[in-house]
């Protein structure tokens, strides 16, 4: 199948720490590397021996907001999360550019992707919003209460996992305490955090937690199906990765009419007008899809990023 390969062999390494990576680079150890941090990137370009590949993703980056608790199913709620954080300013200085701030609950580059205007970065929007939730500083203390209780939130995130998780968790707890919320973050090893967020609903350790889906097919049909179909019981753990347990009888009916149209056009507007209302929703705050960044060996040929976060070597040749 597709010939002979160019290479003998291939052998792969894990090196977790990203600095370690490139000083193998530098020194030839290795010919080929994944994940290169943004703020790494500007060293390798200096390098005439080094190059860098890189290419839009298609896993829009965001934080899952659990709406099946309160008080995050009241939609003001959301979308004063949505209002407090920069996204522009995360996808241009903490990405350094290598990163778009979000328009859709899908990525630009996936089939069937529509956008909209983005969540005006907007304090005092955000406050209007939770005071009409009913959420007010009666303390003086800062923090939003309603009915004698305190606006808390557990703010979930993963430690080297995802590109830059753990500075947009910060930004983003900073910008929440400012709206008036107490946040806590906890931080999970990576290898445990995918079953930190697929649990029953009683054992939801978090209100809120960074994730992302990874349309492996580039469908957007696929990616909403996943993330935005209802589950069949939100108390249990769900059944593909509606963490948030987002439940809407219009989404459901457009995503399984999207599912059996064939015409593209027809599809793409059954996806968009699903867009349009998840948007609206806010069951998520919508961050940034970064780009996909690997390194090579100047005089190494033929290999490829693939939006789907893969780097792939099988026609690398020197």
């Amino acid at each position: 199948w597709a010939g002979q390969p160019k290479l003998n062999k291939i052998i792969f390494k894990y090196i977790p720490e990203a600095s370690t990576r490139i000083s193998a680079l530098r020194t030839g150890s290795v010919d080929v590397i994944d994940q290169v941090p943004v703020h790494l990137v500007a060293t390798i370009k200096q390098d005439p021996n080094l190059q860098v590949l890189s290419k839009p993703g298609l896993r829009p980056m965001g934080l899952a907001i659990l709406t099946a608790k309160a008080p995050w199913n009241d939609v003001r709620v959301r979308q004063a999360l949505n209002h407090a954080v920069p996204v522009k300013t995360i996808a241009e200085r903490i990405f350094f550019g290598y990163a778009q701030a979000s328009d859709s609950p899908l990525a630009f580059n996936t089939v069937g992707h529509s956008g909209f205007d983005r969540y005006a970065y907007n304090v005092g929007q955000a406050k209007q919003l939770l005071a009409e939730a009913g959420w007010k500083d009666t303390n003086g203390d800062s923090i939003l209460e309603k009915g004698g209780k305190n606006l808390e939130m557990r703010l979930l995130t993963p430690e080297g996992l995802f590109p830059g998780d753990i500075q947009v968790t910060e930004v983003a707890a900073n910008a929440f305490k400012q709206i008036g919320i107490d946040v806590k973050i906890t931080k999970v090893e990576k290898g445990s955090y995918w079953d930190a967020l697929r649990v029953d609903l009683k054992d939801a350790s978090w209100d809120v937690a960074q994730f992302g889906f990874n349309p492996s097919n580039a469908s957007g049909a696929y990616h909403l199906d996943s993330m935005f179909h209802s589950n069949p019981d939100d108390a249990a753990r769900p059944s593909v990765w509606n963490i948030v347990r987002y439940r809407n009888a219009q989404v459901d009916s457009l995503i399984e009419q999207a599912g059996v149209t064939v015409d593209p056009a027809k599809h793409n507007s059954l996806l968009a007008d699903a867009q349009k209302i998840i948007w609206n929703d806010a069951p998520y705050v919508w961050a940034q899809v970064p780009e996909i960044i690997s390194a090579t060996r100047a005089e190494v040929k033929g290999v490829e990023v693939w939006p789907i976060i893969f780097t792939i070597a099988r026609n690398a040749h020197y």
